[in-house]
């Protein structure tokens, strides 16, 4: 529930919903350049996020504090965390999820997935086909 999760009072989000995609973003941002950093040292990407007006602005924030090199020393982190982001070279590109949106398939897969961790087995007949080019990943924090 929303009450559970209350946002502080001077945060500027003022949707969970928001913060939720910010969370989200962060996430697959440090994923991102993990991987990076590990099975494609030599390449540089950037990140395709559907567009949305309320958190497009905070995450163009986020990006750029996550490429700033002073975070490492900010944050006190680890060495294996993969900051600042090096790989994830470009603001985000942000589109809207028009019917023939890669997005559109993107959150397909995700859905597929999300169900057959849910164990529903009508989706068997989707997850079957993709689970060989699946891949978990985790950053170690």
């Amino acid at each position: 529930k929303r009450e559970d999760h209350p946002l502080p009072p001077d945060s500027p989000v003022k949707h969970s919903a928001v913060h939720h995609q910010l969370l989200a973003f962060a996430a697959c941002l440090l994923l991102i350049e993990d991987w990076m950093r590990k099975c494609a040292s030599k390449e540089i990407c950037l990140l395709v996020v559907e567009e949305n007006q309320q958190a497009k602005g905070l995450m163009q924030q986020l990006y750029g504090r996550f490429r700033d090199p002073r975070l490492r020393e900010a944050l006190d982190v680890a060495d294996h965390v993969p900051l600042p982001a090096r790989h994830v070279k470009e603001q985000p590109l942000f589109q809207k999820k028009d019917p023939g949106s890669v997005l559109q398939l993107a959150d397909f897969c995700a859905y597929v997935q999300k169900r057959t961790l849910m164990s529903d087995p009508k989706y068997e007949r989707f997850a079957t086909p993709m689970a060989p080019n699946v891949q978990s990943y985790q950053v170690p924090l």
